[in-house]
């Protein structure tokens, strides 16, 4: 099929170019459709490109929900959802800025539900035999980033996510091997953790 003509009389190939281009979008979009955790790590990087698609933050998290008897797909998506609510808070986007426009609160008040959404998955994760451990630590790094950035410039350690770790810990019914890993790393290492883990355990 001829392209168009070009002024110089050249036939200009676009048509070619943008097919090609449809191809290789059709073919990625494909390829992570019948691979879950490619589709996860394909979300999460368009999340990183641009706020336009903030919406990929629900669909990660509804991934993480709706995962059933399928610790590795849980698992990525859990840490992925780590990796894109870490970098939020750190760059201040979970923050409400004084001068913030009302379009830029209705975002954070957005992307705050959907943290709170995340973490109750987290620690529904918790409490799952198999991927406790994992869950574990990617709710002690939240815990640790929440204090360094969700509430401003000062830190504020975030009691109430350590007092839902523990209640989880406490109420699973497993081998003990969590309770004593979240004893070892944490509570031995780390003198606020230690304080706020026995005044919620009396």
């Amino acid at each position: 099929m001829p392209g168009t003509v070009d002024q110089a009389g050249q036939l200009s190939k676009r048509k070619r170019v943008a097919s090609k281009e449809k191809a290789s979008k059709r073919a990625r979009s494909e390829s992570s459709d019948e691979d879950p955790q490619a589709q996860i790590l394909l979300l999460e990087n368009e999340i990183f490109e641009s706020k336009a698609n903030y919406n990929n933050i629900t669909k990660l998290v509804k991934i993480l929900q709706g995962v059933k008897d399928d610790g590795d797909t849980s698992i990525v998506s859990a840490i992925s959802l780590c990796r894109v609510f870490t970098r939020l808070m750190v760059s201040g986007e979970l923050t409400k800025k004084p001068t913030g426009s009302e379009k830029e609160v209705v975002l954070v008040r957005w992307l705050r539900e959907r943290y709170m959404e995340y973490k109750a998955a987290l620690l529904i994760l918790l409490g799952e035999e198999g991927v406790e451990s994992t869950a574990l630590t990617l709710c002690m790094r939240l815990l640790k980033t929440e204090g360094e950035h969700l509430y401003g410039e000062n830190y504020n350690f975030p009691v109430p996510f350590l007092m839902d770790i523990i209640r989880v810990l406490l109420e699973t019914e497993n081998d003990g091997s969590t309770r004593l890993e979240f004893s070892q790393k944490f509570v031995e290492e780390y003198d606020d953790i230690r304080f706020y883990t026995f005044e919620a355990i009396e």
